[in-house]
């Protein structure tokens, strides 16, 4: 061969081998980051259009919903794959006649003699009227005694044995540390998810005053037991802490932000200015959590529930439309937020 064919061969052997040394290092790379993104903490979280539901099937785009056990002969048609079926097993007040509602007005009503006992009599009907306020003059507690529900327990576990239906997560919604602990033997074998509901009337009155301890203490047991965690603090909670409490995202599987009476008595733009900023601040603690928006049938007009939902869509990850005994109602809501069902 002569030296200038030698030369020429040379030059398209080594163009040969650059291309595929160039050619092998993209997946390499590739690989790299794949290795890397799993060992991340807090995964980018996932729409429910791209996760995979019970038993295979596609999620459909858009967030999931969450119906009551008791609702699902009525719901059952509108189901997709990933939404959550859940029973609420929570305790009650020991005193029936017990409610929030009674006891925020009866603050008001103290509220109200403390200042006119202020106005009408001095220095002593004034310290009268402050343990009044506070409570101390009638011995009634911050928080009211709890008591566990056997029969309702029963009877939420009853009606998710009773759905076979594998577009479905399953819950239970527990209010005490107590309760789980107590009963996690009993819980139904399908179940993936466990709710902590923290309110009063609900939950004993040292979980409330701890209210982050016991959080994470829930957490850890319900995680133990190889169940995913969502929790659910009161707008009163958050607002309380400055939306401190949100925090605890980096300890739970989601969250639910009960913006009802927001919707109710703060009008549209509220809502969505606040679900977006607490949103926001959830996925910066822990960009996996998911992140579930409450409205309640009846606080607000079935209009503004809808527009409500269909503005935050893009923030959330569940909707809940909550009622107590009209899944007729929420039936509609649903069908409006979900074009074809």
């Amino acid at each position: 061969m002569s030296r200038l064919g030698a030369c020429g061969f040379g030059l398209v052997l080594s163009v040969f081998l650059l291309s595929f040394t160039n050619g092998q290092s993209a997946p390499t790379d590739q690989a790299a980051g794949r290795t890397k993104e799993k060992k991340s903490k807090h995964p980018r979280a996932e729409t429910p259009a791209e996760t995979a539901a019970p038993g295979g099937a596609s999620r459909p785009a858009g967030p999931a919903f969450r119906i009551r056990a008791i609702h699902y002969d009525v719901l059952k048609s509108l189901v997709r794959p990933g939404d959550r079926v859940f029973s609420t097993c929570v305790r009650g007040p020991k005193d029936a006649r017990w409610s929030p509602d009674l006891e925020n007005a009866s603050a008001k009503s103290e509220d109200r003699e403390k200042g006119e006992g202020r106005e009408k009599a001095g220095s002593r009907q004034k310290s009268n009227g402050r343990e009044k306020a506070s409570g101390q003059q009638s011995g009634r507690p911050r928080y009211p005694e709890t008591a566990w529900n056997e029969d309702k327990f029963q009877q939420g576990v009853a009606a998710l044995n009773a759905i076979d239906d594998p577009r479905l997560d399953k819950a239970i919604v527990l209010s005490s540390i107590e309760d789980l602990k107590a009963n996690l033997s009993r819980l139904p074998k399908d179940i993936t998810w466990l709710e902590y509901n923290s309110e009063p009337g609900m939950t004993p009155a040292a979980e409330l005053e701890n209210i982050e301890a016991s959080v994470k203490t829930f957490a850890e047991l319900a995680h133990a037991a190889g169940y995913k965690i969502s929790w659910g603090p009161t707008n009163v909670m958050l607002r309380a802490s400055d939306d401190g409490l949100l925090s605890l995202a980096q300890d739970v599987d989601g969250m639910t932000l009960q913006h009802q009476k927001v919707l109710q008595y703060e009008g549209l733009q509220a809502f969505i200015d606040l679900t977006r900023k607490r949103s926001e601040a959830i996925r910066k603690f822990n960009p996996a959590c998911q992140i579930r928006v409450q409205v309640v049938i009846g606080r607000g007009t079935q209009e503004q529930l809808i527009e409500g939902c269909k503005a935050v869509s893009s923030m959330v990850s569940m909707f809940h439309v909550f009622t107590m005994r009209e899944p007729e109602k929420e039936a509609v809501i649903i069908k409006a937020l979900r074009p074809g069902s």
